[in-house]
């Protein structure tokens, strides 16, 4: 039901920065650190009408940083467009790099 009410039926996209906003409010009522993984193939999809998808995306990932949740944006092909988005992103052309790349940047957030 809430998939039709944000973004009607059909439409064979999802919006990122609502997508990242409902997970945290799961993820928060639980103690310690938390990390979320958003994979994705390059930009966010246009969103539901009257919101830009990328300043959303933008505002929902601070927003959810500042409360303690580490996003981490995972770019899936060559576009680098990932980056633009989340403060800690990695990029994999082949889907086989995906665990020693990811394993980089969880240990770079874990020394801190």
């Amino acid at each position: 039901k809430m998939v039709k009410e944000a973004w009607g039926e059909g439409s064979g996209s999802n919006c990122d920065g609502h997508a990242i906003e409902e997970v945290n409010k799961t993820l928060s009522k639980y103690p310690g650190r938390r990390v979320l993984l958003v994979i994705s193939d390059g930009r966010p999809a246009p969103c539901r009408r009257g919101v830009h998808s990328e300043p959303e995306l933008k505002k929902q990932v601070k927003l959810v940083e500042k409360q303690g949740t580490t996003v981490i944006g995972i770019g899936i092909g060559n576009s680098q467009e990932v980056s633009k988005f989340y403060t800690h992103s990695v990029v994999v052309s082949e889907l086989e790099q995906l665990p020693m790349e990811l394993i980089k940047v969880l240990k770079n957030i874990f020394k801190k």
